[in-house]
């Protein structure tokens, strides 16, 4: 299914429900050194057809009605990449949709109409465009309301960026020693921590490999079970090395997600482990007591 979407403001008719139906899968896995590569949310706006006589404003004017303060949707996902563009036009509202609609962007495909109440009525279009790398649900959302005796047009380009494997969020090929620990809730709420080291080489790379091959967290809305707190930290060292060339930190509860930060890569990588078991898998490799 397609990434859920959050209506902004008061949705009072729905002309077209958005397209359901099934979008490839939102895990992207890169190879490495290609970097994510994609059109920026400014760019995405170069493709926006406007009407015959509009003219671009520098920003938001003042008085905008409350049904034009945001986008009339937008993915319900983080990083959310949005860039948005104001146009006045000497149309009504409804001429504006039915203008745009008989010319959409380059590449698109109408794919919501909408009517936004509240403070001001607002009528909205969105047009999906291809997911393009580590970008998805790539869309131009418009909406046009009353004004001044003709209409403003709000024009939002938004792109959701998902993660992806790279070099710089891999485990090094040369790791040759890890120390583990685990966090868990004890007696009294006190957590309670079990560290051990390995410098069997073999088994270094073995969970360094199936580390990196652990898909990027899909973007969207994910209902986990109770997260009581535990954790296992893994830090891998090449030779000689006095920090970690790479962190994975793994729920051992909840969603059991994981999340991977090197020295390239600080703010680190959110890693898709649920599936597969990873912790646990993990766990057994050293020691199931752990």
């Amino acid at each position: 299914m397609r990434i859920p979407v959050r209506a902004l403001g008061s949705i009072v008719g729905v002309a077209a429900l958005l397209l359901a139906g099934c979008a490839k899968g939102a895990s992207v896995v890169a190879p490495s050194g290609t970097g994510e590569q994609a059109t920026p949310p400014g760019e995405l706006l170069l493709l926006f057809r406007a009407p015959q006589g509009a003219v671009r404003l520098g920003g938001e004017p003042s008085g905008v009605p409350e049904a034009m303060k945001g986008p009339m949707s937008e993915p319900a996902v983080d990083h959310l990449l949005l860039t948005t563009s104001w146009w006045t036009v000497g149309m009504t509202p409804q001429q504006v949709e039915s203008w745009l609609l008989a010319h959409p962007p380059a590449g698109s495909t109408p794919n919501a109409s909408m009517v936004g109440g509240g403070s001001g009525t607002a009528f909205g279009e969105t047009f999906a465009l291809p997911d393009q790398g580590a970008y998805q649900e790539r869309s131009l959302a418009t909406s046009a309301t009353a004004w001044h005796g003709g209409a403003l047009l709000r024009v939002d380009a938004m792109e959701v960026r998902v993660g992806v494997r790279s070099a710089r969020n891999e485990v090094p090929s040369g790791v040759t020693r890890l120390k583990a620990r685990t966090s868990r809730p004890g007696p009294g709420g006190s957590p309670v921590t079990r560290t051990t080291s390995v410098t069997d080489v073999a088994t270094v790379r073995r969970i360094a490999a199936l580390t990196n091959g652990l898909p990027p967290l899909p973007p969207g809305i994910r209902n986990c079970p109770m997260d009581n707190g535990g954790r296992l930290t893994l830090d891998f060292y090449t030779p000689n090395s006095p920090t970690p060339a790479a962190t994975v930190t793994v729920g051992l509860s909840g969603c059991r997600d994981a999340t991977v930060t090197t020295p390239q890569d600080p703010a680190g990588t959110g890693l898709n482990a649920t599936p597969s078991d990873f912790g646990d898998q993990v766990l057994r490799l050293l020691d199931p007591t752990l």
